[in-house]
């Protein structure tokens, strides 16, 4: 099974060569590390893989084993206010996680030079529908960006408050795998 899925991986990277009309892809890095600090707040992570199919340009893919919403890919200058907002709405069952996850990704390559001036691209390969659809790449969308960066400052920067108080969620679900449930209580 696992090596059908790498075979079909491939098959969906020459497709995306095609697309692009070139015959190579330069792979930058594989479960790459970064990290930087916003505000008080270390942040870090482990990107699957970056590559670049031309100068000027860099893409971040993620490979997903689970569910794969349209809206974690598909921000455009319509949408990407709402998409922020409910990355950062209380209670909130059905976030866009892979959204943030990719300005997570973006947000770290920005600010450790891995950007460099290009465009940025971020791409799924989902595992649940790699044999049935090509994987989705986007370019990053700079409204969504500087909402998302905005907005984290501002949680960020609440959270760091002493003066703000504690508040525990409503949402029963996201306690079952909070490694905090037992000091919060619930």
């Amino acid at each position: 099974v696992i090596v059908q899925y790498v075979l079909k991986t491939l098959e969906r990277d020459i497709e995306y060569l095609d697309e692009s009309k070139v015959d190579r892809l330069r792979i930058y890095g594989l479960e790459v590390p970064v990290d930087t600090t916003v505000g008080e707040f270390k942040i870090k992570g482990l990107i699957d893989r970056i590559d670049s199919v031309r100068d000027g340009e860099i893409r971040v893919v993620d490979y997903k084993t689970g569910k794969v919403n349209k809206s974690d890919y598909d921000i455009t200058d319509k949408n990407f206010k709402k998409i922020a907002d409910d990355i950062f709405t209380e209670d909130k069952n059905d976030r866009p996680t892979i959204a943030f996850q990719f300005f997570i990704y973006d947000m770290l390559l920005r600010q450790n030079g891995h950007e460099a001036n290009r465009q940025m691209k971020n791409s799924i390969y989902s595992t649940a529908a790699i044999f049935k659809d090509a994987p989705q790449t986007r370019n990053l969308n700079e409204g969504f960006y500087q909402e998302v960066y905005s907005q984290l400052e501002g949680l960020l920067s609440q959270m760091s408050d002493p003066q703000v108080n504690f508040r525990r969620t409503e949402l029963q679900k996201s306690c079952s795998y909070c490694d905090f449930r037992n000091i919060c209580g619930k």
